[in-house]
């Protein structure tokens, strides 16, 4: 009897200096392992370390020998307000990151945003924002910068009733949520809920699924 290939969906919070990443089981939707990658590192060394750490956490899901895979991810991407420099910075870990996934042969959650400024359209290629992550998990974006943290803890174990040591890990494990929505959506009907090994149920609202509904209908990914 051929074993069941278990798969994985990964969550993904870059930023230049560490890396939140939570692995979440893609059909008993357990949250399995959570991190938080630093590096004592300076510059691009550090992003090289980051990236390294990163991949020896995809092998070990992403593995044939043991039948196991992870099925999709989900990255946040940067907020569009940054200084140019950090904004640099981050962008070169999001590509390396990107490039991981796509040298794995991992599809990830990317969409095109079109914008019109005098005139003209504008196309960009776009992951999560941070926004978007902010509306799926509290239905709305306007969210105080001050106790975002403890906001963010509290509202996860209502919802959930998983802990995490850090924002970065929680951050990483409601993308791997997004990234289960987004798998069970199919032909444009967004999946309402899901039910977490634990047995909660995670509902969304009209609000929450707004942000799911804009990653669907331009998406570069979708159907898989």
């Amino acid at each position: 009897m051929i074993k069941k290939t278990q798969e994985y969906i990964i969550g993904i919070d870059a930023d230049i200096s560490k890396i939140g990443v939570a692995i979440t089981e893609y059909n008993d939707k357990e949250l399995i392992e959570s991190y938080k990658l630093t590096s004592k590192l300076k510059g691009f060394n550090r992003t090289i370390n980051l990236i390294e750490q990163l991949k020896s956490i995809i092998e070990k899901y992403h593995n044939e020998k043991q039948n196991s895979k992870i099925k999709f991810g989900v990255i946040e991407d940067h907020g569009f307000v940054f200084m140019a420099r950090s904004q640099a910075l981050k962008g070169e870990i999001l590509g390396c990151v990107k490039f991981l996934l796509y040298s794995n042969e991992i599809p990830f959650l990317k969409w095109i945003s079109r914008t019109k400024k005098k005139g003209k359209q504008y196309e960009s290629e776009c992951m999560v924002i941070p926004t978007q992550l902010i509306k799926f998990i509290f239905g709305t974006s306007r969210i105080s910068s001050k106790g975002k943290s403890s906001q963010l803890m509290l509202e996860t174990w209502k919802k959930t009733k998983c802990e995490f040591k850090t924002d970065d890990e929680c951050d990483a494990f409601w993308l791997t949520i997004i990234g289960i929505f987004y798998c069970l959506s199919k032909n444009n009907e967004i999946q309402n809920t899901i039910k977490l090994k634990n047995g909660k149920v995670i509902s969304l609202t009209i609000k929450q699924k707004e942000p799911l509904e804009k990653w669907i209908k331009n998406s570069l990914e979708y159907g898989i």
